[in-house]
């Protein structure tokens, strides 16, 4: 279970850095969050057998990467990004209307 636990938090930190980029328009403040992320992570977490500083064993429950409450955090900051960008124009959804639309302007500048 650990394993695709993993795979969409992992997404989801990309995610999340990706969002910080697209609403800073700079990759230092992700850079500088996934350099605290990994100073902290392993050494307060632990990883593989080790345990880490706070001595949690049940990190398939409490883990950041691994675990569950730490898909429910990721999520939650995810979401967060992503309704700033949202706010700020970052991130758009094109309906399909709009699509067609693109298209039709592509195809004619050609």
């Amino acid at each position: 279970m650990q394993v695709p636990i993993y795979l969409v938090n992992a997404t989801l930190l990309g995610l999340i850095w990706g969002l910080m980029r697209q609403l800073s328009g700079s990759v230092w403040p992700a850079s500088i969050y996934h350099a605290i992320w990994n100073g902290l992570v392993y050494e307060l977490y632990g990883f593989g057998e080790r345990v880490g500083d706070l001595g949690i064993g049940a990190t398939w429950l409490y883990g950041p990467e691994i675990g569950l409450a730490g898909l429910v955090a990721n999520g939650a900051v995810f979401y967060y990004f992503y309704e700033q960008s949202k706010k700020a124009g970052a991130v758009t959804q094109v309906d399909d209307s709009r699509a067609e639309e693109l298209e039709l302007n592509t195809a004619t500048s050609q």
